[in-house]
């Protein structure tokens, strides 16, 4: 029997952090949106990180019971924003914050992480400390 998976997707904007947990089948199974505020002046617009973490703990709080299934995390976000980085020495001091961040992410699992290398769309695909693409 297939174990069944999940596929985290987080929309981590301005104002809110919205979330959508699916299944392997791609059908909605929970969703979540935490708000936050920002400040304005002019045309400046300051925004937290600590509010838009806590945003995400509420998120992973209340889809803690799935998040050991989780197998693909999918993030739309402002630039810029939360990247998971992994703490360890050991990661390549040659590559960008993109690209070690997609190495944290594949750090302690079989996922394959894909990263936007510029604004022309293209790709490389980070995997088990090697990136190709």
């Amino acid at each position: 029997m297939k174990k069944k998976f999940y596929i985290l997707a987080l929309d981590i904007g301005t104002s809110s952090l919205k979330a959508g947990l699916f299944d392997q089948d791609y059908d909605l199974v929970a969703t979540d949106k935490v708000d936050y505020t920002y400040e304005t002046w002019g045309m400046h617009v300051q925004m937290d990180p600590e509010k838009i973490w806590k945003a995400f703990l509420n998120v992973a709080e209340k889809f803690r019971d799935s998040l050991d299934r989780v197998e693909l995390l999918v993030q739309c976000v402002l630039s810029p924003s939360l990247i998971p980085m992994d703490e360890s020495a050991d990661l390549p001091k040659d590559l960008g914050t993109r690209h070690l961040a997609a190495l944290s992410v594949t750090r302690d699992s079989d996922a394959i992480v894909i990263v936007e290398i510029n604004q022309f769309a293209q790709f490389q695909m980070t995997r088990e400390r090697s990136c190709f693409g």
